[in-house]
């Protein structure tokens, strides 16, 4: 979070932009800082320890979740500001990048407002053919194409709805629930143009090692 924060600061400074979209666990943490979720075991469950615990804060039994939460601002000011001022997808030219996916039947306008399955939305997306009209609504208005995270790949970055769509959560945490021989990497994809998904530019960093993996 500190480098994204940093991150969008530094490209302003230099001319040019940095654009973040919300995912799953930030949306989810963001509605427990106001109270709008009271879903604080499934985010202690799925990442929140670790993230208390690399914030420096402590898990407070007994006491009301929101104080838990709200730990995290004491340690990184405006960091709760910055998740709940992330967009719910950010586009580019005919591409949408968003967390999970496209909830079928749906149209942009309805991404935040009306649904959140966008956040949270796997294979009922990437299982869809295109050509079921299921995201006419995006056809319409000039989204043709799909940058998504949140499901891990096994074997780096994937494109579905031949070449439509992009999964670009390339396992870099390596995800407990992954075969053991899942790839871990980081994937920086280069979108120049019109190329295509499948004939972009892909730098590919492995994290097997990176020095603060968690080795438990």
């Amino acid at each position: 979070m500190a480098l994204l924060r940093r991150l969008e600061v530094e490209a302003a400074a230099a001319g040019g932009l940095a654009l973040f979209t919300r995912g799953n666990h930030e949306h989810l943490v963001f509605q427990l800082a106001v109270g709008a979720s009271d879903a604080f075991d499934v985010w202690l469950t799925y990442g929140g320890r670790a993230t208390l615990m690399a914030y420096g804060c402590g898990e407070l039994d007994g006491e009301d979740p929101r104080v838990t939460v709200l730990q995290l601002e004491d340690r990184a000011p405006g960091l709760l500001a910055w998740l709940g001022g992330l967009p719910h997808a950010v586009r580019w030219r005919d591409v949408l990048f968003v967390h999970g996916g496209l909830p079928p039947w749906t149209d942009p306008d309805d991404l935040g407002r009306d649904t959140e399955q966008h956040l949270w939305v796997r294979a009922e997306f990437y299982g869809t053919p295109w050509s079921s009209g299921a995201f006419g609504g995006y056809e319409e208005a000039g989204i043709h194409r799909v940058v998504f995270g949140h499901t891990p790949q096994r074997a780096g970055a994937r494109t579905y709805h031949d070449g439509r769509s992009l999964a670009l959560d390339t396992n870099a945490c390596g995800n407990p629930r992954m075969p053991p021989d899942a790839q871990r990497m980081i994937t920086l994809v280069a979108l120049v143009g019109d190329v295509a998904f499948d004939a972009a530019l892909r730098i590919v960093v492995p994290t097997d090692d990176a020095p603060d993996r968690r080795r438990d």
